[in-house]
């Protein structure tokens, strides 16, 4: 296929497969950042019971330029198939050829195009399925809390994202809330500040307080190499919601709050340029879901 429109600017080439990315994303894929790597004309050169040789073309149609040595970019980098492997059983293997693409370590210029790649697939890992189907017999997994609390909290002390329910101090009945960056968006940006603006909304069926004479609502910040807030990121301050400071009292189900927070970012590096929002409260040992509680945004 790129053979055939070196001609053409890889943009416009790429226009058609774009418009089939949906079914190219059925595995994990993140949001695009700049870092895009399309996958097209894979054919199958030799097969055994644990391993797949594929041949390949491989075209960066990010903006940026994509260097798969790097572990601090991986977490960014989108990685789409033509229409034609949903319609095979390589379907199921697309995590598998991502994992094995970043293995060889390819370098490629936005918009360099390298044909005729081989590459070894092994097959053993467990394949990625795509929304429709599921595994027999495969139970999911409880998702891991990546979250650390920059005090001594449950996630250090090993334990789990939730408490059981005997410990929360709740009711079967009773609604639990559940807070959650909606929409955090980067307004301004310099070489020492960053202001974002963020959307909260109470996801769940109870009511969240903001700030009254035993609770407050906290942002933390944090940058990182890595958009998932883990132990290595380094902490560059947040806010506390104090009570008539103009803000509601509490957000009822359903509602959102609307707000600005300045961080100084002197601390990033050319390596950890991701910027982290936590949200932080006592409530949450009351809260439905502990695992959404930050959202992340790229920083220049």
């Amino acid at each position: 296929m790129f053979r055939a429109v070196l001609g053409i600017p890889l943009l416009a080439v790429f226009l058609l497969l774009l418009q089939n990315e949906a079914n190219a994303q059925q595995y994990e894929n993140p949001p695009y950042s700049g870092y895009r790597i399309q996958l097209a004309n894979i054919e199958i050169l030799k097969e055994d019971d644990n391993y797949l040789k594929l041949s390949m073309d491989v075209a960066n149609t990010g903006r940026q330029n994509v260097d798969l040595k790097r572990q601090d970019i991986r977490h960014w980098i989108q990685v789409l198939f033509t229409p034609e492997v949903d319609e095979g059983r390589l379907r199921l293997l697309k995590g598998n050829i991502r994992e094995a693409l970043f293995e060889k370590g390819l370098s490629l210029k936005s918009g360099q195009v390298k044909h005729d790649l081989n590459l070894r697939v092994s097959k053993l890992r467990k394949p990625v399925m795509p929304k429709n189907e599921v595994l027999v017999d495969t139970k999911p997994e409880k998702p891991a809390n990546e979250l650390p609390h920059p005090d001594e909290s449950i996630a250090e002390k090993g334990g789990d994202a939730q408490l059981p329910e005997q410990d929360m101090g709740l009711s079967q009945n009773e609604p639990c809330p559940d807070i959650a960056f909606l929409h955090l968006y980067l307004k301004e940006e310099d070489d020492k500040y960053a202001t974002l603006e963020y959307h909260i909304q109470n996801q769940g069926e109870g009511n969240f307080i903001i700030a009254d004479e035993t609770d407050r609502l906290i942002i933390r910040a944090f940058i990182s190499g890595v958009p998932k807030l883990t132990r290595g990121a380094l902490p560059i301050g947040g806010m506390t919601f104090e009570k008539d400071d103009g803000h509601p009292r509490m957000l009822r189900p359903g509602e959102k709050l609307i707000g600005e927070i300045k961080l100084d970012t002197r601390k990033k590096t050319r390596y950890m340029k991701c910027l982290i929002l936590q949200l932080d409260s006592d409530q949450f040992i009351h809260e439905c879901d502990r695992t959404n509680n930050s959202s992340a945004v790229i920083l220049r």
